[in-house]
């Protein structure tokens, strides 16, 4: 068995051999063919097919939909509330639905790679959007609550 040396860091490579071993450097005198380089692993797509079928096109639609009933129910419950009681489901309605939607969108925007990056981007910036409504809704719900809280103990 004849070994011959790569040219490019003289590894031996056995007779017949076509790549080095070591750098993958094609060997002998005809520009052979590069192995196919192995597809990039994707570690969200390890995860069994979950976050594929969670954050597929149908899901994320459902989620936004969702999300825009909650708000909306939040919004009717706030319009006819007589009481405080009243007033803050209305708030935690409406900002679960904010939040929902908004999850919906980043994990879509991240997880769905058959979209636009462009259109993923926009998902992603709509979501970040809408959790920080959710947040600023949660907290004006919760600092009108504390005010009134205060107002009645003096």
């Amino acid at each position: 068995m004849v070994e011959v040396a790569c040219p490019k860091c003289g590894t031996k490579v056995p007779e017949g051999g076509k790549f080095c071993l070591s750098c993958g450097v094609p060997i002998g005198g005809k520009a052979a063919n590069p192995p196919p380089a192995p597809a990039p692993v994707q570690p969200m797509r390890q995860m069994g097919g979950l976050l594929d079928t969670l954050f597929s096109k149908t899901f994320i639609t459902l989620g936004a939909l969702l999300g825009i009933l909650l708000a909306w129910v939040g919004g009717i419950i706030f319009i006819f509330s007589t009481d405080l009681t009243g007033f803050r489901v209305a708030m935690v309605i409406n900002s679960l639905g904010f939040a929902g939607m908004g999850i919906f969108l980043i994990g879509g925007g991240i997880a769905n790679n058959k979209m636009d990056k462009f259109v993923r981007l926009g998902m992603i910036l709509g979501g970040t959007f809408l959790i920080g409504v959710s947040l600023v809704v949660s907290l004006s719900s919760l600092l009108t609550a504390l005010g009134q809280a205060a107002q009645f103990s003096f």
